[in-house]
């Protein structure tokens, strides 16, 4: 299945999406974690806490917010291949980080969240057939497609993935 069209997503997920240029949307997503997993447990509790100007969030907090946000897509693509037609909210990221408190947590234990998590909504999307992948639902005011979710999920982490990289190469 390609890639989502324009009209599958909100604007403000160009930047996820394009960052994927796989034409099916499970090598994209199974790609993170041959990539991103092994990378992240290169990482030390210590450097897990640093803040690094200018950004305001340590890489705990990152990778917070990585399983969030993976959690909160993996959320509305199953209500919408479902058929659910309930618009979902939008959720406010900076709110869920300042309560989640990550950087109590151990850094190996957040790694392997993240990839726990990601090998889950892989099999989920592994589950949805061809006609799932196109249902469309709200969510965050803007209509959104179940493809166009798994795409914006791979984008995401690739996004962080690449901040974090310049983060720690400057470091």
């Amino acid at each position: 299945m390609p890639k989502p069209q324009k009209s599958e997503y909100g604007r403000f997920y160009d930047t996820y999406i394009d960052l994927v240029n796989e034409e099916d949307v499970l090598p994209a997503l199974e790609k993170g974690p041959a990539e991103t997993i092994p990378f992240l447990r290169t990482v030390s509790e210590a450097v897990s806490k640093i803040v690094h100007p200018p950004y305001t969030w340590n890489l705990k907090q990152v990778l917070g917010h990585m399983i969030d946000t993976e959690r909160v897509f993996a959320f509305r693509a199953l209500c919408f291949a479902r058929g659910d037609q309930n618009s979902l909210p939008g959720f406010d990221e900076n709110a869920y980080a300042l309560v989640a408190e990550y950087d109590s947590r151990n850094w190996q234990d957040l790694v392997e969240e993240f990839d726990l998590t990601r090998r889950s909504n892989i099999l989920m999307f592994r589950g949805f057939k061809a006609g799932d992948l196109l249902r469309v639902g709200i969510a965050s005011n803007n209509s959104v497609s179940v493809r166009a979710l798994g795409y914006m999920m791979a984008g995401h982490e690739r996004h962080h993935l690449g901040i974090l990289r310049k983060r720690l190469q400057s470091a």
